[in-house]
């Protein structure tokens, strides 16, 4: 699967790459925003997991991995090194999700398709 990611926090962009392998799978993410504060910080993140997935009538995907964000410079209470979960799904060859990142308090919308 190949999405284009979205982060609102930073306004950034990205994209996913989730490799499913039977009812497992890892996913790999990679994005570049810019905080807009009381001046501009580039922000770039990297996120490696895996995935589960769920099949019934669609495909439900859970996920969980590490995230590491490179910050231009230092904003209060960011952590350099978190973690993240997400939930998406699969119709047909489409797929979206969501991953959430608790400790930096930042989330990411992922829209795709299944090749």
């Amino acid at each position: 699967i190949v999405s284009v990611l979205h982060s609102p926090a930073d306004m950034g962009i990205g994209l996913r790459y989730d490799r499913q392998i039977q009812d497992y799978g890892f996913y790999l993410t990679g994005s570049r925003g810019e905080y807009r504060l009381e001046d501009r910080i580039n922000h770039k993140r990297l996120s490696l997991g895996i995935s589960r997935y769920k099949t019934q009538y669609s495909t439900a995907v859970l996920s969980a991995g590490i995230v590491f964000n490179q910050y231009e410079r230092v904003i209060s209470n960011t952590k350099p090194v978190s973690f993240e979960f997400g939930t998406g799904g699969i119709i047909n060859k489409v797929f979206f999700g969501f991953l959430f990142d608790p400790l930096n308090w930042e989330g990411a919308f992922c829209f795709g398709i299944r090749l």
